[in-house]
Formats: structure tokens, C-alpha cells, sequence
């Protein structure tokens, strides 16, 4: 039972570092792809960005939602299960 609640401490921990390094790099790719186009555009007289472009919309905002969510069901999983010495041999986990 031990080993199932580390499993799953473990495979929640998993999806939340996936959520978070996902959201880290689509910031940093579209920080990367803005610095790009403003050099472009200096370098030429004339933009070709659309004047409503955002690069930061290109995050995976519902991927990132999608991995916290499955995250949390082993994490919630985790709150109902005890260590069995507790419930067993009273005055060990007192």
C-alpha cells in the first residue's frame, strides 16, 4: 500500500512538472519568436506581422489544464490512503 501511495505521489508529481515545463517553454518559445520579428521588422521598412498578432496565444493553455487535472485525481486518490502500522499496531503512530 506503501508503494501504491509513493506511485502515485510520484505520477502526480509528474503531471504537474509536465504542465508547468510545457507552459515554461511555449513563453519562452514565443518570447524567442517575438524578439525574432522585431528584428525583422527593423530590418525592413515594412512589417509582415498582421497588426493583432500575439504571440503569446500560441501557449497550450488547455494541455497545460489537461495535466493539472490529471494530476489531481492520483493526488486526491492519495488523501484516503494511510499508512497501515497507524491502523494496526496502536501507540506506533501516536
Amino acid at each position: 500500500m506503501i508503494a501504491l501511495k509513493y506511485f502515485l505521489t510520484l505520477l502526480a508529481t509528474g503531471f504537474f512538472s509536465a504542465a508547468v515545463g510545457i507552459v515554461i517553454f511555449d513563453i519562452y518559445a514565443a518570447r524567442q519568436l517575438r524578439l525574432l520579428l522585431m528584428r525583422a521588422a527593423d530590418d525592413s521598412a515594412i512589417s509582415q506581422t498582421p497588426p493583432g498578432y500575439r504571440p503569446f496565444d500560441r501557449v497550450r493553455w488547455k494541455l497545460a489544464r489537461q495535466l493539472v487535472t490529471i494530476g489531481c485525481l492520483p493526488g486526491s486518490t492519495l488523501t484516503g490512503i494511510s499508512q497501515p502500522a497507524r491502523n494496526l499496531l496502536p501507540g506506533l503512530g501516536d
